[in-house]
């Protein structure tokens, strides 16, 4: 009986399964028939009932690279009345498979309706967007369904937008996920405790984050490790280079004292010469007019008569040439006697 029960079960299933091999000709069909495929933004939040992975399907299937600003500018209309939570936004952003258009269009509409819920939270002056995301989650409470949408959106926002780092987005996070860790009286378990409960729970998809953020924790420690000595390493360098340089600048020092002492003396013996030339210039300039006033006395009063006694000798009728004679022999003596 067992048999032939099971007998008839492989029946059943082989007539269960004939439609399903022709299920891809269905299949083809379908796509085939692209009129009920939703490309546009508007239908997305429109037809709440439109699954977000046929949508993206669809987009790629009609290689839809962008969406028309009409578009966008109707769907942002509509996803703020029929998409209050972000409920439908959220879907979009975490899908695993995307499209072209809906990577253009996500990043700002999602910024765009974080600033709109959270105004007060979004500061000019914060590039790496650290403050705003952690203003961003004290917002948000823990009590309530939807705000864990706007966590999901203000996370991406942060990792996919701002490169913000893991640690960074859990140590900010922390308060939300665990508001009870610093009430000592409540019964709820601890981070430590809660981590711990969930490894010894055994689910393998636990496990393996459990064990994806410890590896992902080992890699940043050590990286950080590296980058610490590797920054210290610089940091010795750069002393050692900053103790050569003061060397350096000190002989530069004493050498420039030494030069501006030389160079000191030198102008001061340049000064003694120079004073010592303008009083030769000045006691030459004096000789020099004594020897004028010898010349003038002896070229006016001693050669002068005796020149012109021997030209009035020769000029005489008749000439007396032994007078001249005499008197230009008088003129050579007596410039002898001066040349001595």
């Amino acid at each position: 009986m067992t048999d032939e029960k099971s007998d008839r079960r492989t029946q059943v299933d082989e007539k269960n399964s004939g439609p399903s091999k022709r299920s891809p000709k269905a299949t083809v069909s379908k796509k085939k028939g692209a009129d009920d495929d939703v490309l546009t933004l508007r239908e997305f939040f429109e037809k709440s009932d439109v699954r977000v992975s046929a949508f993206v399907k669809a987009l790629n299937r009609n290689k839809i690279e962008r969406f028309k600003s009409e578009d966008v500018s109707s769907a942002t209309e509509i996803a703020d009345r029929l998409d209050p939570d972000a409920a439908r936004l959220l879907s979009l952003v975490v899908q695993p498979v995307q499209s072209p258009a809906v990577k253009k269009w996500i990043n700002d509409e999602v910024a765009r309706r974080l600033k709109a819920q959270f105004p007060d939270c979004f500061e000019l002056s914060d590039p790496r967007a650290y403050r705003t995301f952690k203003a961003v989650v004290s917002k948000l409470d823990p009590q309530k369904k939807s705000d864990e949408n706007w966590l999901g959106l203000v996370v991406n926002w942060a990792v996919n937008g701002k490169g913000l780092t893991e640690e960074e987005v859990l140590k900010a996070c922390h308060k939300y996920l665990f508001p009870e860790a610093n009430d000592e009286s409540s019964q709820k378990k601890k981070p430590a405790q809660y981590v711990r409960s969930q490894i010894l729970s055994g689910r393998v998809n636990v496990l393996k984050l459990a064990a994806a953020t410890a590896d992902l924790l080992d890699h940043r420690i050590e990286k950080a490790r590296d980058e610490q000595f590797h920054a210290q390493r610089k940091s010795v360098e750069l002393q050692e280079k900053l103790e050569n340089a003061n060397r350096r600048i000190a002989e530069l020092e004493a050498q420039f004292k030494t030069a501006q002492s030389e160079a000191e003396r030198a102008a001061d013996e340049i000064g003694a010469l120079n004073q010592k030339m303008e009083e030769e210039r000045l006691h030459t300039g004096h000789n020099l007019s004594e020897v004028q006033a010898v010349q003038q006395t002896l070229i006016g009063e001693r050669l002068r008569p005796l020149i012109e006694d021997a030209v009035d000798a020769l000029e005489m009728t008749p000439p007396v040439p032994g007078t001249a004679l005499r008197r230009i022999k008088s003129s050579l003596k007596l410039i002898n006697e001066v040349l001595k």
